[in-house]
Formats: C-alpha cells, structure tokens, sequence
C-alpha cells in the first residue's frame, strides 16, 4: 500500500547476504530463469532472483532483523512460490 516503505536497508554484512542468496538462487531452477516470471506483480530475474527484504516489503519488529542486531545470526527468507497452498501435481516441478 502508499504507506509501506520500500527502502534498500544494507547491513554492513549485506555482500555476504547476497552471495548466500545468490548461491541459492542461481541453483533454484526457476529462481535462476532468465525470461520474467511474475509473482503477484513482483519480477526478480533482473536481480539473479533475489531482492533486499525490506526493499520488497518491510517488517517491523522481525526476528531476522532481530537475530541478526543480538546475536550476528545471519537469517535469509526464501519465499518459495506464489500460490500459498499449490496442487499436489505442481509440487514437484520446482
């Protein structure tokens, strides 16, 4: 919504966050695609499939951020798909 903030929020480890992203995604068969695939609006594949969290959709009070500040946990969130409850069929695609 207009009141949401989309901000690119760097972490001074924010080179080791992409690379791990980066790793995984570009061995992920459809997060590595080339050609757009859009989730719910959203297109990735011009950044190797990966996105800043906060500039995608910010969260406050989240416990990344949170495990991340106390205890330098690197956490990363891997949104897996689109549809929340897919077919039985479709699962094995990806």
């Amino acid at each position: 919504g207009p009141n949401k903030i989309h901000d690119y929020t760097a972490t001074p480890d924010d080179d080791t966050f992409r690379y791990l992203a980066g790793i995984y995604s570009g061995a992920h068969k459809t997060m590595a695609a080339t050609r757009p695939i859009s989730c719910g609006g959203d297109d990735f594949t011009h950044q190797g499939g990966i996105t800043n969290g906060a500039a995608w959709y910010s969260v406050a009070g989240g416990m990344q951020d949170f495990n991340y500040l106390s205890s330098n946990d690197f956490e990363i969130t891997l949104e897996l798909g689109c549809d929340k409850y897919p077919p039985t069929s479709k699962l094995s695609q990806d």
